[in-house]
């Protein structure tokens, strides 16, 4: 049990190492590994079994906490940058194409 709680523990701060440097491949790859091990603790029937163990599963839970926050907020930056970049192109539209448009005109 002990060792499946280290291998997520490190599977998950590596999820948070990715979110932070905003790396979409190691957020994937890091996911990955991540999603198995989660479905492993899910099965587990010992989870619980001792004070050590219910102390580790908090920190678990403040990491996925952490991890989540880190996640909500790079979709909220990625939103506003991709909204960011559509005001841009469609200003960049209406420059290049009012010229043309004045020339067929007159």
């Amino acid at each position: 049990m002990t060792n499946l709680i280290e291998r997520f523990e490190a599977a998950q701060r590596e999820l948070i190492a990715a979110l932070d440097a905003q790396d979409a491949e190691a957020i994937e790859a890091a996911s990955i590994v991540l999603g198995p091990l989660v479905e492993e603790l899910q099965g587990g029937a010992a989870l619980h079994a001792n004070a050590e163990v219910k102390e580790r599963f908090e920190n678990l839970r403040n990491q996925a906490d952490a991890a989540m926050f880190r996640l909500d907020l790079l979709q909220a930056h990625t939103k506003r940058r991709l909204e960011m970049l559509n005001d841009q192109q469609r200003h960049n539209a209406q420059t290049y194409t009012r010229p043309a448009l004045r020339a067929v005109k007159a």
